[in-house]
């Protein structure tokens, strides 16, 4: 399918819902200008938990990004 099944599967199963989705092609620019990660949460009113799906993903760009959303001080699953 066209949208990611792990994460379809997550919301399923914890009965949560998802904001914004950050694929893989924008990563480098929005670790490269942080304000888009920034305006990812702030359009999301409630968000408390970041998923990461790093399988096939640069463990770099992930652990980078992951940096910038804990530093907003949302939760990193």
């Amino acid at each position: 399918g066209h949208y990611a099944p792990r994460f379809t599967d997550i919301a399923l199963k914890r009965a949560v819902a998802f904001g914004h989705m950050l694929p893989e092609y924008a990563l480098q620019e929005a670790i490269s200008s942080p304000e888009v990660i920034e305006e990812m949460v702030k359009r999301t009113p409630g968000a408390a938990v970041c998923y990461t799906h790093s399988t096939g993903r640069s463990k770099e760009l992930v652990r980078r990004a992951a940096g910038i959303i804990a530093q907003m001080g949302l939760e990193i699953r």
